[in-house]
């Protein structure tokens, strides 16, 4: 029976605990390579990366957000969009920020296959659409 990179990733993830040692899950993460090599899957580990940060986001309620700002943000900015997006998505948000230069202004997010752009060059493409099409 064919075991698929997916599957490995829910072993590996549901084999560590929150609140471990850290000498527990490197243990445990030693024996995970261990076993790839044993089986001969140490050349799938490239694919297997994406997939157990998918599978270990999912089993800790997770969800990875990338945010695009006109300019780094601060600290303050970070937290509250952090609390925010969790309380209306209903999951713990991790925050992937980024700055884009050529952005004008406002904030692009990105999720799962989700994109939500309301930053100033797309709102004004919206409004310039409206008007050529009315």
């Amino acid at each position: 029976m064919k075991v698929s990179i997916k599957k490995y990733a829910e072993a590996l993830a549901h084999s560590l605990e929150k609140g471990e040692s850290e000498a527990d899950t490197a243990l445990k993460i030693g024996n995970f390579f261990k076993l790839l090599r044993k089986k001969k899957k140490a050349g799938f580990l490239r694919r297997f990366f994406p997939v157990f940060e998918r599978v270990w986001m999912e089993k800790n309620d997770q969800l990875a957000i990338k945010a695009t700002f006109p300019s780094q943000p601060d600290d303050r900015q970070k937290k509250d969009l952090e609390k925010s997006l969790g309380e209306v998505l209903k999951k713990n948000v991790v925050l992937d920020i980024n700055a884009d230069e050529k952005m004008i202004g406002g904030l692009k997010l990105e999720f799962d296959d989700y994109v939500i752009d309301g930053s100033v060059r797309r709102n004004l493409e919206v409004l310039n659409s409206k008007l050529i099409n009315s």
